[in-house]
């Protein structure tokens, strides 16, 4: 199943809703579409929101964040999640080590209002 997308074009930054069934594949295709937008639209602040249901390997997040630079991601990416599932903190928590021991600007936090605030700061 695929993640439903939605966009939002700010001036200074760009905001994904996502939806769906968490996979790796999807994962992949969101952040090529997110390095496109961004690349596209030269604004390198991302704010992620996601809904989505179920879980991926701990493997699996580890392997997808290593992969920023295929994805065309950078270190001038400064991206954020929000995570409405609570239940997945904890993989957010995860990858966000990850993306930051591989030189990527990254944070995760419980609402958009503290996320806006970290991505501007």
């Amino acid at each position: 199943m695929s993640y439903e997308v939605e966009l939002s074009i700010h001036q200074e930054y760009l905001r994904f809703e996502v939806s769906g069934e968490r996979s790796l594949e999807e994962a992949e295709r969101l952040f090529r579409k997110i390095a496109r937008e961004s690349a596209a639209r030269n604004v390198c602040k991302v704010l992620l929101v996601f809904n989505l249901r179920g879980r991926i390997s701990t493997i699996d997040i580890h392997d997808l964040v290593s992969k920023y630079r295929e994805f065309g991601l950078t270190a001038k990416h400064k991206i954020v999640v929000v995570d409405k599932n609570r239940k997945t903190a904890s993989d957010q928590d995860f990858a966000v080590n990850v993306a930051r021991n591989r030189g990527l600007n990254g944070a995760s936090f419980a609402n958009e209002a503290a996320a806006l605030d970290w991505l501007f700061a």
